[in-house]
């Protein structure tokens, strides 16, 4: 009965260490939204649109897939004068920012986050702390010339990560062995580095600055949160397992 008791212990402590999928992004049908042309220039041709970031209204909602309700916002720009009015598209295979073949450079910044309120489970609704190992992976498609950072809004600020991918369709962060930068969510900019404590924890995302020759696409294919409990959260379990012995030797005694 000593070895179920020790089992018992060890499956709890073990369970409280793997990680829990907060948000996983998949897509199951589609939808575009875009803006009015020339938004609100008039009829002249333009070198740029700007979504104004906001964690309210979704830059694009639900099209019946996970987690697919989506905030944020872009600032996109093209060397070349044009009249066109980039998109916001649920496709088959992700989510992307598109700026069509204006001739010369497309470039576009901007941050995507999904809200705690989405979030697997709605989050645990209760305050989420990330403890040492928890992650987001990103898999990106026909990103092009694209640096991009994981993004955190922690007790309702938002953060930047140090860690960055560059030109890579896939990236792991995680999220506890980086610095962060507080977010300008005005225009994108970030300032300086330092350690952040991750314990109250109401949005993640993405943070990218992309350019390109032709045709862009900013297509996210795949989002992941894994959250792994923090330290505290531990040592209650394996408190909680302690005890079970405890138990168990009053009783055979």
């Amino acid at each position: 009965m000593k070895t179920i008791s020790y089992a018992i212990i060890g499956s709890l402590v073990a369970m409280s260490a793997s990680a829990t999928l907060y948000v996983d992004y998949n897509l199951f049908g589609s939808v575009s939204v875009s803006r009015d042309a020339d938004f609100g220039e008039g009829s002249v041709t333009n070198n740029g649109d700007v979504w104004t970031f906001s964690d309210t209204t979704a830059l694009a909602p639900s099209a019946g897939g996970q987690n697919d309700v989506i905030y944020g916002g872009v600032i996109t720009s093209w060397s070349v004068e044009s009249d066109y009015n980039p998109t916001f598209q649920h496709q088959s295979n992700g989510f992307q920012l598109q700026i069509g073949d204006q001739g010369g450079t497309q470039a576009a910044t901007g941050t995507y986050v999904w809200k705690q309120e989405d979030f697997l489970n709605g989050g645990d609704t209760g305050t989420i702390s990330l403890g040492t190992g928890s992650s987001i992976t990103i898999n990106l498609a026909e990103a092009g010339a694209t640096d991009y950072r994981a993004v955190v809004n922690q007790g309702g600020s938002y953060y930047v990560s140090q860690s960055v991918a560059s030109d890579t369709a896939d990236a792991t962060f995680d999220l506890t062995a980086t610095d962060w930068a507080t977010l300008n969510t005005a225009d994108y900019s970030y300032g300086t580095f330092s350690a952040l404590t991750l314990d109250d924890v109401q949005s993640v995302g993405v943070w990218f600055d992309q350019s390109r020759n032709g045709l862009t696409r900013f297509r996210v294919q795949d989002f992941q949160l894994n959250v792994i409990p923090e330290p505290a959260t531990l040592g209650l379990v394996a408190a909680m397992g302690a005890g079970i012995l405890f138990i168990r030797r009053r009783f055979m005694m």
